[in-house]
């Protein structure tokens, strides 16, 4: 099981982020492994509750099994999570879950 170092910096909306594990799914959806992310929200803003108490939503179903297929790892209910938008060309921007830890920010 991976172990993954606590980051301390804040999320601000206007700003991008870069997956900073390698992810298979990001690789299969956008065409990268670690791509970008921007207009990043807390779970609780977005779907009006934790991410956990929304668990028939599929952004949260999506966010769930990513989790258990890339980091091969016991789903963390305590560490912040944010519904930001990945760009890419052609797709225009997709919402996707992610854990604060999972984070890089970019300048």
């Amino acid at each position: 099981m991976k172990e993954i170092k606590k980051v301390k910096f804040k999320i601000h909306y206007d700003k991008k982020y870069r997956i900073k594990h390698p992810s298979p799914h990001f690789k299969n959806k956008y065409g990268e492994e670690c791509p970008i992310i921007t207009m990043l929200e807390r779970d609780s803003e977005v779907f009006g509750a934790h991410w956990y108490d929304k668990m028939s939503t599929p952004a949260v179903l999506a966010f769930m099994l990513r989790v258990l297929h890339d980091n091969n790892k016991e789903i963390d209910y305590k560490t912040p999570a944010y519904y930001g938008k990945i760009f890419t060309k052609g797709l225009g921007g997709l919402g996707e879950i992610v854990y604060k830890d999972e984070l890089e920010p970019i300048d």
